[in-house]
């Protein structure tokens, strides 16, 4: 919670913190592992991080996703330069800048989407039917 808020104590955050923590859904959500689930999945995949992700460090992010997806051929993680855990552009990454910061996404996460897309498109045509 610390790295959250600029490296900085912020007693007012640690209740709700403590609540949240607290909540059943936040109980299962820390201690659901994907990785069976990720383990099955065969269609192609784009894993995208911001670095300034604070929540969740992309490196270690993607690098446990593309471990886990081992047999799938069709994976593709990037970390993206400068954008926070919602794939915006952040000065910091810090939770306290999300209100702040007016983009949705970052043009350059948007991008990088659709360029996937276009070529996994150009890609499918040569790709049997399934079914």
């Amino acid at each position: 919670m610390i790295a959250q808020h600029g490296g900085k104590r912020d007693d007012a955050a640690v209740p709700i913190g403590l609540r949240t923590i607290a909540q059943p859904w936040m109980r299962w959500f820390l201690s659901y592992d994907p990785r069976p689930a990720l383990e099955k999945v065969l269609c192609p995949v784009l894993a995208l991080g911001g670095s300034k992700d604070v929540q969740v460090p992309a490196s270690r992010n993607l690098a446990d996703i593309r471990a886990a997806l081992h047999d799938n051929p069709d994976v593709t993680t990037i970390e993206i330069p400068g954008l926070n855990h919602l794939l915006q552009t952040a000065p910091t990454g810090n939770v306290s800048e999300y209100a702040a910061i007016e983009e949705t996404v970052s043009p350059i996460a948007l991008k990088t989407v659709g360029d996937w897309i276009v070529d996994q498109t150009k890609r499918a045509r040569g790709r049997p039917k399934l079914g």
